[in-house]
């Protein structure tokens, strides 16, 4: 009975994985990176300031995942979207490899560990989208989290050896490398106690040394604590969980995140030691996942391999759940609505949506494709999520407003200015006089769009697949206006 609940918990997490990551719409960040990747191979070198907006920026640019541009350009350019596609399935299926054999090495079972699997899956899978570079933070954490178990269960300072490549690789592909540091800190209570922090506090400033081995040396860490501190509340995935459900938005996500919080607590009921690594690891991400709903996913992660029930944990109440036939009987049902609702035939397909559907997420195609016939150069005030698909495509005869890299290029200032134009709120025309640009590219639904209508300064040049692209009266003057 138990290898066949381990089989139908491995098929269940197993579907629900392959289901998620055949997702396969772009996001708008991916663009960013392929920008990028465009501007280093033009200029042959990093550059220091930004190459994109027309608007005043921060000086210098640092871009804390400028190894990610590089690395998914050059894939994008031999392989085009289908190989974006293998990195980001891989990368997913690689975490999901890493936190299974993990759980199985702090002594859980194969069906709890598998169970575990699929119920972290949903936020598993948002983590991995086509394509950002988070999704390399996710795969680093894991690892990192293996290493430590690894040491941890007496396997030999080795397995911490490595980390500090693995930290230097980190803080060059993403900004998210601070919460591996979160991971060696987690594991020092224990340490501590049973006398072995002697080989944690070796290897930690080796860590902290190696991300210092980036284009921007120490000024990288500051550019990113700062980012992390003081994002931008405009963007969904930064807002708190409450506020979110207050707006009534991600509402699925968010409850799962607060089921997922309830399960380990109920499993870890009992667990010897409040200051285990898993108990706060758990409390840290799941504080972390409240005040950031981007955070979850690695609260997720933390669930996946401290959930099931290990050494260091109480097995009675699992076991029972375990030899019951509802759990296999609830989960069947759950499996198969994900899979014939969330899987995408053909994964190995990226997706750039032209019109507006029911994902939310499209782009300008066929207007971008307009302005490139008709030869437009010039200011581009554009809306948030198109930004960087603009410079992708466009770049350098025109440049765009804000796009999606948000505080860690452009003042709270401009950033405050630019959504007030964005949402035609107060001020927001002030924005517009002040900072002018030849065109606007926005969405129909933007209110933006419904006021540059009105207004005898523009005129609408392009309208088509959601789309509206507005040219200021005067741009024809150098502009490139059709």
């Amino acid at each position: 009975m138990e290898a066949w609940k381990a089989r139908a918990a491995g098929a269940a997490a197993l579907c629900a994985l392959a289901a998620g990551l055949s997702a396969n719409t772009a996001m708008p960040d991916l663009f960013g990176y392929l920008a990028f990747g465009v501007v280093r191979e033009t200029l042959g070198h990093i550059p220091a300031s930004d190459p994109f907006s027309y608007l005043p920026t921060l000086s210098p640019w640092i871009f804390h995942e400028w190894l990610s541009g590089v690395f998914l350009f050059s894939v994008y350019a031999r392989a085009g979207g289908a190989g974006l596609m293998a990195v980001k399935i891989l990368c997913g299926a690689a975490a999901a490899a890493l936190l299974f054999k993990t759980a199985r090495l702090r002594g859980a079972r194969p069906a709890p560990a598998n169970a575990a699997l699929f119920l972290a899956a949903p936020h598993l899978v948002l983590g991995f989208p086509a394509v950002r570079a988070q999704i390399f933070t996710y795969l680093l954490f894991a690892l990192t989290l293996l290493a430590l178990e690894s040491w941890r269960r007496g396997r030999g300072f080795r397995h911490l050896a490595f980390l500090p490549p693995v930290f230097a690789l980190w803080a060059n592909l993403h900004g998210g490398f601070p919460m591996g540091f979160l991971a060696l800190a987690a594991y020092l209570p224990w340490a501590f106690a049973n006398g072995r922090a002697r080989a944690l506090m070796t290897v930690l400033p080796l860590c902290l040394g190696a991300t210092l081995a980036n284009p921007y040396g120490p000024d990288l860490w500051g550019a990113v604590l700062i980012h992390a501190a003081a994002p931008d509340r405009e963007i969904t995935e930064w807002l708190p969980l409450w506020s979110a459900l207050a707006r009534g938005g991600n509402v699925v996500p968010n409850t799962l995140f607060l089921i997922l919080l309830a399960g380990f607590c109920l499993l870890r009921a009992g667990s010897r030691g409040f200051f285990s690594p898993g108990v706060l690891l758990a409390l840290s991400t799941a504080a972390m996942g409240f005040y950031h709903q981007r955070h979850q996913v690695l609260f997720a992660l933390v669930f996946a391999v401290f959930a099931p029930p290990g050494a260091d944990t109480p097995r009675a109440p699992v076991q029972r759940l375990v030899r019951s036939p509802w759990p296999a009987l609830v989960l069947a049902p759950a499996v198969l609505y994900v899979c014939l609702t969330h899987a995408d035939p053909r994964p190995w397909r990226l997706s750039i949506p032209g019109a507006p559907g029911s994902g939310g997420i499209f782009y300008p195609k066929t207007a971008v494709l307009f302005m490139k016939e008709h030869g437009v150069e010039g200011r581009v005030f554009t809306d948030y999520g198109w930004g960087s698909y603009l410079s992708f495509i466009l770049w350098p005869e025109c440049k765009v407003a804000v796009d999606g890299r948000a505080e860690s290029v452009f003042s709270k200032e401009t950033r405050e200015a630019y959504w007030a134009a964005l949402w035609a709120r107060p001020g927001g025309d002030a924005f517009l006089k002040n900072r002018p640009c030849d065109f606007a590219l926005l969405r129909l639904s933007a209110p933006a769009a419904a006021r540059l209508t009105k207004n005898p300064e523009w005129r609408l040049v392009f309208l088509g697949d959601g789309a509206a692209l507005f040219a200021r009266e005067n741009a024809g003057q150098g502009g490139g206006a059709p």
